[in-house]
């Protein structure tokens, strides 16, 4: 091919060409009558030129096309880095709300229990294990957590503290089998113990045992700690009675409590380090 380009019969055709384009240009511009010679050359070189015209007009097109795309492209990147910062700004916005609301909170349990030193903490892990629900946070003994130390949430108890690490802690809640809470009820006074049962555990609720044995209490009447024990001071709400049974021997009655926290989605909780003062 390169052979063919440099041949003198390639040669001859390139000259021959370009001055029948000279004359059919010459032709054209000049105010004289077409000669037989230059009409034919305009004959023969005008679909050449008329080619070379809409070759023009392709890479034009082509030329603009691509300006075009690559505009595009700009402001498509533009685009996504514009998405990127706004997403990123929503995360924020999102992460401020909800470190507002634990403040928020946190506030407001620190007003309902002026003595109390309140921690709050981040679930980081739970396990739904064959004796109740447990949980993993954020804070650990450098942070003052110890076990056996209460846990709750702004609506009510969740549970305690059974295992602590440098940065983290276990929770136990108060369905776990395990589970034993001094309690009475808001209205009436009357005492019990709220006690985890397997098979109640898995229902989400606790059983209110050893009450009178004519009880007062009535459905949706208002649990909290007695304060017996060591773990849960008194008057922290724990759930609300929602049934009230005979026992099975017929002697006396027991309540079935549902809890006031969820406690099947935690996301985040208060620990009670200790009490600064006798309420």
């Amino acid at each position: 091919m390169k052979k063919f380009f440099k041949s003198g019969l390639f040669i001859g055709f390139s000259v021959i060409f370009v001055l029948l384009i000279g004359i059919g240009v010459w032709g054209m511009l000049s105010d004289t009558t077409p000669t037989p010679l230059t009409s034919a050359v305009t004959a023969v070189t005008t679909p050449v030129q008329r080619l070379f015209t809409r070759i023009g007009d392709w890479v034009e097109d082509k030329t603009v096309y691509f300006r075009r795309y690559d505009a595009l492209l700009a402001e498509n990147a533009r685009l996504k880095a514009e998405l990127l910062n706004a997403q990123a700004d929503i995360r924020e916005a999102r992460e401020l709300q909800a470190e507002n609301k634990r403040l928020r909170e946190l506030l407001s349990i620190s007003k309902s229990y002026e003595s109390f030193d309140l921690l709050d903490a981040e679930v980081i892990a739970s396990d739904t294990g064959s004796w109740g629900f447990t949980y993993t946070l954020d804070r650990g003994s450098a942070d003052g957590v110890a076990v056996d130390q209460c846990v709750l949430t702004q609506e009510g108890v969740v549970g305690r503290v059974v295992e602590v690490g440098v940065n983290w802690a276990r929770i136990s809640c108060i369905t776990a089998t395990d589970s034993r809470i001094g309690a009475l009820v808001s209205s009436t006074r009357e005492v019990g113990v709220l006690e985890g049962s397997f098979d109640l555990m898995r229902q989400g609720v606790i059983r209110f045992s050893y009450l009178p044995a004519n009880p007062e209490l009535r459905i949706g009447d208002t649990v909290e700690t007695s304060g017996s024990g060591t773990v849960y001071p008194k008057g922290l709400i724990v759930g609300t009675v929602i049934d009230l049974l005979p026992e099975s021997d017929g002697n006396g009655y027991h309540a079935i409590v549902e809890p006031a926290a969820d406690l099947s989605s935690l996301t985040s909780v208060y620990i009670l380090l200790g009490i600064t003062e006798v309420p």
